[in-house]
């Protein structure tokens, strides 16, 4: 069942009530040449090959007094023809016209822009008028409206009997939240109501609460809402000592070896512009960040004092200045209240933020579903949360977390674990078989042992004992996620291993 909704503000304060009038005191379009000079003048101009001269001239004209903006184009082959936009831009109403023919007088659009609150959720409504339109954009519009007409479906409701305008059309939103709206679309031909609309954007409902009613704030306010809009479009995950929260408000705490390089967070083109990876030397020791920005590498080290160091590209920052600032590739590091900041927006991180406990990356709006690690996709869904650099994903927290992790193939020496594919002997469906991980798993290298592990579900595929298929050979064969997982064990995974280099002997 379909519910009408009239979207009405109250006009009842009296400073609202002049404002309205001051707008309808100004809606008349005059031309602002009679009464101010032009505050730009454009002029494009082309001369053909037979030296006839096309082209044509803009100016504008700003009236801060009455918040007035009107732009005026006109041909430079004829000083009749003109096109007229006008504007009036008040706290709470917007009022614009596009006007063009002979001295502006032959075609007119009319729109008109109205912000409120409505149950303190704000609103916007949005009407446009037309006449005399040319043929061409008439038939444009009447194709518009057969569209949205035949697309209504369900949503059609009734209006009390009257004539509607034949030439009008409105817009009615309610944010009902962040990601929904409310709203009525009124045309000729049908009025439309949707519920809970999804909106391919964040709506700044804080800010957009928050209307600057003052002369001086007019200029800034659409500024602001646009402002506000990127910035609710941005994303951030949080890493404490503890716990993990993605982009996408999903939280974790999960088991892996804390002495090894985690990918937090990374923009997942071929050609990354950031990596951001965090490790401790201890599991209760402050964690390392390292932030890679195109080429340049900027580590963050925490010490025993509590402070924090910073090192870019080998070189130690903020000894002797407050802020440090990269005029060629945009980027800032400063420190204020313990932490360390760091803005890299051209690559897409708004902010990173460590204080030697938490670490805060927010990535900009353009960034979202284009990055990858334990802060996830940043796309709005839950369903692909724990995807792992192969694009599967993982079936548990943990897996997910040991799929990040940096672990060098070949190391001579400081490493303690690696990644192993093991094997198990089991009986399936009545056969003698040899199963093998379709993942590598965790394990410490050569002489190490284990003093820590966690259990892991980790998906086989198995072959009959007869073929003979050795570990060696499975380990060497390629695209091993094209064969099945005929079998899921729980078996252990190393997180912590004592090596012999680690205890020398006394």
């Amino acid at each position: 069942m379909v519910q009408l909704v009239h979207f009405e503000a109250g006009n009842s304060a009296s400073e609202e009530r002049d404002t309205f009038k001051e707008m309808e005191e100004t809606d008349k379009p005059t031309f602002l040449g009679d009464t101010i000079p032009p505050t730009m003048t454009v002029i494009v101009q082309a001369i053909r090959t037979d030296n006839k001269k096309q082209g044509f001239q803009v100016t504008g004209y700003v009236n801060s007094d009455r918040n007035n903006l009107q732009l005026v184009v006109v041909p430079l082959t004829s000083e009749k023809w003109k096109v007229c936009a006008d504007a009036t831009v008040l706290p709470q109403k917007t009022k614009g016209s596009l006007r063009w023919g002979m001295d502006c007088k032959n075609y007119k659009i009319e729109a008109e822009v109205t912000l409120s609150q409505i149950t303190k959720k704000p609103a916007i409504h949005i009407k446009i008028d037309w006449k005399n339109l040319p043929q061409l954009l008439q038939t444009v519009f009447e194709k518009i409206l057969k569209y949205l007409s035949d697309i209504t479906g369900e949503s059609v409701f009734s209006e009390t009997p009257g004539e509607k305008p034949s030439h009008q059309a409105i817009f009615q939103a309610m944010a009902t939240s962040s990601r929904t709206i409310h709203a009525v679309i009124k045309i000729p031909e049908v009025n439309t109501y949707y519920s809970t609309f999804p909106v391919p954007f964040a709506l700044p409902i804080e800010s957009w609460l928050v209307i600057n009613t003052s002369t001086e704030g007019v200029w800034n306010f659409f500024s602001e809402i646009a402002l506000g809009i990127k910035k609710e479009d941005e994303a951030q995950c949080e890493v404490t000592e503890t716990s993990w929260k993605s982009f996408d408000g999903i939280e974790f705490n999960c088991l892996h070896p804390h002495d090894q390089e985690l990918v937090v967070a990374e923009d997942c083109h071929i050609a990354p512009k950031f990596v951001v990876l965090t490790k401790k030397e201890f599991a209760n020791s402050p964690r390392k960040v390292s932030l890679f920005l195109g080429k340049r590498r900027i580590a963050i080290y925490p010490s025993s004092s509590s402070n924090l160091y910073v090192i870019l590209d080998g070189s130690p920052l903020l000894l002797n200045e407050a802020v440090y600032e990269e005029k060629e590739d945009y980027i800032n590091v400063y420190q204020q209240n313990g932490s360390i900041i760091i803005l890299a927006s051209e690559f897409g991180l708004e902010e990173l933020v460590y204080n030697g406990k938490i670490l805060k990356v927010t990535i900009s709006s353009w960034m979202r579903g284009k990055t990858c690690g334990i802060c996830g996709k940043a796309n709005w869904e839950t369903h692909d949360e724990m995807e792992m650099p192969n694009h599967k994903q993982a079936r548990d927290c943990t897996a997910f977390f040991h799929a990040w992790l940096l672990v060098k193939e070949n190391c001579d020496k400081g490493c303690k674990i690696q990644r192993k594919y093991e094997f198990l002997d089991l009986v399936m469906k009545g056969e003698e078989s040899t199963c093998f991980s379709t993942e590598p798993v965790l394990k410490c290298r050569k002489g190490c042992r284990s003093a820590e592990t966690t259990r892991l579900n980790v998906g086989f595929h198995c072959f009959p004992r007869d073929l003979s298929m050795s570990l060696t050979q499975w380990v060497n064969t390629r695209n091993k996620q094209a064969f099945t997982e005929d079998k899921v064990e729980a078996i252990d995974a190393d997180i912590n291993c004592t090596c012999v280099r680690d205890h020398p002997p006394l």
